[in-house]
């Protein structure tokens, strides 16, 4: 199913950033970056959940709009945007290494990218904003002092009327698969050697509703895919 999405992903309208590998291997290990955000580059094809949200904002947000990158990282869905015509992008991470590294890639394109170290569950500043579009994709359900609620309202308050976030969850259905409770990559190992899942929040969809609508947020559009980790990427539109 990864193969399809892909290959899927290939005949798309997306421009791919103008970034060379060893340009990026050699940056990220200069700066010591942990070696997860080299894999996120590489595999930034099969992870649906990630580009499936960007090429619906490619299509439906105006592209001289400011963005906001929660979780950015490096910045790769950043630079993304950028090859695709968004003008003023904006990421908080606080992985100092990962913002150093991807500021440096970024002024080596001219990307319109800027990276910022910064708590994204209480961000210190936003002067960047407001925003027409905030993205929440592929980090929140990892952070154990996360409450959808209370991020949904934090983030609505810098969006502009009409203005878009992107967020993505692990379906709750994921508590009947009979390892949930353990890391995924230990799913491998004796049931006393294995670590504490790495997925910590998981909510149903219409969980997501209600707590989307009591923000202030309509749901325009979910995309899910089952799978051993479920997951749905949800394009919240503030009211």
């Amino acid at each position: 199913m990864i193969q399809r999405f892909i290959d899927r992903l290939k005949q798309l309208p997306l421009r791919e950033p103008s970034l060379r590998r060893p340009e990026i291997v050699s940056v990220l290990a200069h700066h010591g970056v942990e070696p997860w955000f080299l894999y996120a580059y590489d595999e930034w094809r099969s992870r649906w959940h990630v580009w499936r949200g960007l090429l619906w904002a490619i299509k439906n947000v105006e592209h001289g709009g400011n963005v906001l990158e929660t979780g950015c990282g490096c910045g790769w869905n950043l630079f993304w945007l950028a090859a695709n015509g968004f003008g003023s992008l904006t990421g908080l991470d606080i992985n100092a290494a990962a913002v150093v590294a991807g500021n440096e890639l970024a002024q080596g394109t001219g990307f319109p990218v800027r990276l910022r170290c910064d708590n994204a569950l209480d961000p210190g500043s936003l002067a960047d904003g407001p925003f027409h579009l905030i993205l929440a994709l592929n980090w929140t359900y990892h952070v154990p002092e996360f409450e959808l609620g209370r991020f949904l309202e934090r983030y609505g308050g810098l969006l502009v009327p009409g203005g878009v976030l992107l967020l993505d969850t692990i379906e709750k259905s994921f508590n009947a698969h009979p390892n949930n409770r353990y890391l995924t990559s230990d799913w491998g190992k004796p049931e006393w050697e294995m670590r504490p899942s790495e997925y910590l929040h998981r909510f149903s969809q219409g969980e997501v509703r209600e707590i989307a609508a009591s923000r202030g947020y309509q749901i325009e559009a979910t995309y899910s895919r089952k799978g051993t980790i479920p997951r749905s990427l949800y394009i919240l539109r503030r009211s």
